[in-house]
């Protein structure tokens, strides 16, 4: 009998302490989401539409070994040391940045050889001014598949 209206009294006080913290018409909403999504490239995707990528203007574009502008490329091969970005193509040009192995970039222009290298462009997808001049020798082409 006792643990009932202890039991009923713990009932109560919360009901009351819900309607002190809760009063009637109150309405309370939980915030909205945000949700940032980061599409991943492709061949098919639509890059127009989401502002994701820049089209490069039409000229004649030279491809070597599967890189070439328009191209999304991937960092590899640094050890973990990270890939300079420099403001010009060479070795002595400035450092902007350094990308990460892995880290994917859009090839803007290029390519251009120097100091025994060749030199490509590359911007951020996510970050346009995250960008730079970058030695091929770490750069591998994504490849995306081509619906049938």
């Amino acid at each position: 009998m006792i643990s009932i209206l202890v039991v009923a009294g713990l009932f109560i006080g919360l009901g009351v302490l819900v309607h002190l913290i809760f009063p009637p018409g109150v309405v309370v909403r939980a915030p909205t989401p945000e949700m940032n999504v980061i599409l991943a490239p492709s061949a098919t995707s639509n890059a127009e539409s989401t502002g994701m990528t820049k089209t490069p203007s039409p000229g004649n574009f030279v491809e070597i070994n599967g890189i070439t502008v328009g191209v999304y490329v991937q960092v590899t091969g640094t050890g973990g040391t990270g890939l300079r970005l420099r403001s010009d193509p060479g070795s002595s040009a400035h450092t902007e940045a350094v990308a990460t192995d892995n880290e994917v970039f859009l090839v803007v222009s290029g390519p251009q050889e120097l100091d025994g290298h060749i030199w490509w462009k590359l911007e951020a997808p996510y970050e346009s001014s995250r960008n730079g001049w970058a030695a091929a020798d770490f750069l591998s082409p994504i490849i995306t598949p081509t619906p049938d």
